[in-house]
């Protein structure tokens, strides 16, 4: 609830108030004076997005990048939670309009941390490393056998035999989660 609060999200009477502010003579948009460009856009970023990147680059270890993934799940789980209890909700109980204002705002957080994620995700960041038995850690090879869903594996051997001579396992991983493979093939 700390990002979903009212004065966390973007502050309506403030931009409403600036928008106020543009001189009434703008008849293009390229005429708009670029100090009101800068207070709309200042505006429109939600505080809880300043709160995120502030995460994001003060966090030792690249952990900032981890805790915002877990945290785009865990928002994803929760709309989704409250969205079954909503099926079910009497509008007469004062607890669910506090669930509603809530589940009306979880989505506009979980976009924001989409878009910070894709930024951090795009394909130039990413880093391509190829798999083999002996010269992966294994505790690289453990969470590609975990997460493997096409084709499960049924023994060590069966791993041994995908990673072994004349076969090719290869996995991206981004800089700041170097023991996590994000995708493999």
């Amino acid at each position: 609830r700390l990002l979903t609060g009212d004065d966390h999200g973007v502050n309506h009477v403030a931009l409403l108030a600036a928008i106020d502010n543009i001189p009434p003579h703008v008849s293009q948009a390229g005429d708009i004076p670029e100090n009101n460009v800068r207070r709309l856009r200042e505006i429109c970023t939600p505080l809880y997005e300043k709160i995120l990147f502030y995460i994001l680059g003060s966090a030792k270890d690249d952990l900032g990048v981890a805790f915002l993934v877990k945290l785009r799940k865990d928002v994803r789980d929760a709309i989704r939670h409250y969205k079954i209890i909503e099926q079910g909700d009497d509008d007469s109980d004062p607890k669910n309009n506090s669930r509603k204002v809530l589940l009306s705002r979880l989505p506009n957080l979980e976009k924001n941390l989409q878009t910070i994620l894709t930024s951090l995700f795009r394909p130039g960041v990413l880093e391509l490393k190829r798999i083999t038995y002996h010269n992966t850690p294994a505790s690289i090879i453990e969470q590609i056998a975990f997460k493997e869903a096409v084709h499960p594996l049924q023994s060590l051997q069966d791993l041994r035999m995908r990673l072994g001579p004349g076969r090719r396992c290869f996995a991206f991983f981004h800089p700041a989660l170097p023991n996590t493979p994000l995708v493999f093939a």
